[in-house]
């Protein structure tokens, strides 16, 4: 479900496709938030979405205090991910076990890792969510059902 690649080439434009889509008020709400020496997230949400109105419609109903107080996620998630990016492509390489990748069209992660994970893992499925950024379930309401029937389909 929208998933980084098995490499870390992802990181080199990730952060730039967030960044590009940020309007002047975002950038003014990161500014605060460097200031006071939080977390960004809450500056860069609407970076992740394809439409910005369910961007700050979610963004209003989440707790960033919440998110970023549990320690450690970040790094079990992605503060590893370069120092083992090798040992992980050596054991994908391995997997032939069934493999279903749903993601967002316009998610800022980018199309390349698709093609990534599908290279180590041929009997990979690929499903699209056209207008769709990298959280699905939060897009439009028309996004949501095609994300959940996905992932349903995907389970079974």
């Amino acid at each position: 479900m929208d998933p980084g690649g098995p490499t870390t080439t992802f990181f080199k434009w990730f952060g730039d496709n967030i960044m590009m889509r940020l309007q002047q008020s975002d950038l003014e709400e990161l500014a605060v938030l460097d200031s006071l020496h939080k977390p960004n997230l809450q500056g860069i949400w609407p970076g992740y979405f394809y439409d910005r109105d369910m961007a700050l419609k979610s963004k209003a109903a989440t707790d960033f205090e919440k998110i970023h107080g549990q320690r450690g996620v970040n790094t079990a998630t992605v503060g590893n991910y370069r120092k083992w990016t090798d040992q992980r492509v050596k054991q994908l390489r391995n997997f032939s076990g069934p493999v279903f990748l749903v993601q967002g069209r316009q998610d800022p992660i980018g199309e390349s890792t698709i093609y990534e994970i599908k290279e180590l893992l041929p009997q990979t499925q690929i499903s699209m969510i056209e207008k769709c950024g990298h959280l699905p379930w939060l897009e439009k309401e028309d996004r949501q059902v095609i994300f959940y029937e996905l992932l349903e389909k995907a389970l079974q």
